[in-house]
């Protein structure tokens, strides 16, 4: 299901969706039963032999757990569009998954326990990633489930590698929704902007008073989909408003308006000893994390394209198109990576103390290649 028009005058609700056992994806023939006694992902056995023998590589704990994944569009294509479903299952269903995963070859069994450490059945969420897909629209270029997966494992990657960040100090419940906060982070986008919602006082922007327009309502959406699920039903009252207290300041955390405050927290170390703050900064790295990594430029194609629908949306209402670089006609893509590079994601990154050298060095070699291509526009510029 897409989410119908956000800031239309008919409806600003969050989204629903059917929770019932008959409406699990991509085939109404998968075992819940099965499912339920062992954990298995139902979609699993709709795939072909060979699709299996290769996820089976694809998202090994091992590499689930390596910063620059390589193969997240090659997952979404063998897992028929569900790259976030098969993600989430690999990394928070792990006890379930890694040890099918890894019934070719040898080796110990790494996972996380969190479902079983939180006492939360894997059928319930499975249905609750299931219904998170849905709220993804596909026809965003960029804020879609490819995009929701990628901030899931690259969250996870920081956790099992940067231990020396926040990871000990992280309690389950916390480990728990920082990773969900990340699959829901972006649920129920419409492809467009904070200040294009401000800019025609949609019934959003009057909704959240102009504040944190779509993160409140990313919030108000993927809390809803979490009570159908029922996923903490057998939490006490006092859990379940925590949980929901955590996932929405995650999620707040993402708007891109408060970057700047944020970096200089950090930097400051206002939250040297409050783990989860520190984990919700990482959730906002993760959340720019594209030009750290080998995948950066086809990122920068889908963000862009993405920014380009705003430009012809503002300019087919009659409003000015604002920034001006999303005029598709008249926007210089190497200004505007070279910009976003310099002031936004290499600040943010440079203040936290990476274990791993190749994040800053990717970083590093992204920013170079827009230089290089700056100083070839120049001397093209000067030789005609």
């Amino acid at each position: 299901m897409h989410s119908s028009s956000l800031g239309s005058s008919t409806s600003n609700s969050a989204l629903h969706i059917s929770f019932a056992e008959s409406s699990t994806t991509p085939s109404q023939e998968a075992s819940t039963i099965e499912e339920d006694n062992n954990g298995l992902l139902p979609e699993w056995n709709l795939l072909s032999k060979p699709a299996q023998q290769e996820l089976k590589q694809l998202l090994s704990y091992e590499k689930v757990s390596t910063f620059d994944y390589p193969d997240l569009f090659r997952l979404d294509e063998l897992t028929q569009g569900h790259s976030l479903l098969f993600m989430s299952w690999a990394i928070l269903a792990s006890p379930y998954s890694q040890p099918l995963l890894l019934s070719s070859r040898k080796g110990n069994h790494k996972y996380l326990n969190l479902l079983q450490e939180l006492n939360l059945s894997p059928t319930k969420f499975y249905n609750l990633v299931r219904a998170i897909e849905e709220g993804y629209p596909k026809s965003n270029p960029y804020h879609n489930r490819i995009h929701a997966a990628d901030v899931l494992q690259t969250m996870h990657s920081l956790l099992e590698t940067e231990t020396n960040i926040v990871t000990k100090s992280l309690s389950a419940t916390e480990h728990f929704c920082i990773l969900l906060s990340a699959i829901l982070h972006d649920v129920g986008h419409d492809g467009t902007n904070n200040p294009f919602h401000i800019q025609r006082q949609s019934s959003l922007a009057q909704q959240f008073q102009n504040v944190s327009v779509l993160e409140q309502y990313h919030v108000q959406v993927g809390l809803e989909l979490l009570q159908a699920s029922g996923l903490l039903d057998g939490l006490s009252k006092a859990q379940q408003e925590e949980i929901q207290e955590y996932i929405t300041d995650a999620i707040l955390h993402t708007d891109m308006a408060k970057h700047h405050d944020q970096v200089q927290a950090y930097k400051d170390g206002n939250w040297k000893d409050d783990a989860y703050q520190q984990a919700c900064y990482l959730l906002h790295l993760c959340d720019i994390s594209n030009p750290t990594k080998s995948s950066a430029l086809i990122w920068t194609e889908f963000v862009l394209e993405e920014f380009y629908q705003i430009g012809d949306q503002q300019k087919s209402m009659g409003l000015p198109v604002t920034p001006n670089y999303f005029d598709r006609k008249i926007a210089d893509k190497v200004s505007i990576q070279q910009g976003f590079l310099k002031y936004m994601v290499v600040p943010a990154f440079e203040v936290v103390d990476f274990q791993n050298p190749k994040i800053m060095q990717g970083l590093q070699a992204n920013l170079d290649y827009w230089m290089s291509q700056e100083k070839k526009n120049e001397s093209s510029s000067s030789s005609s």
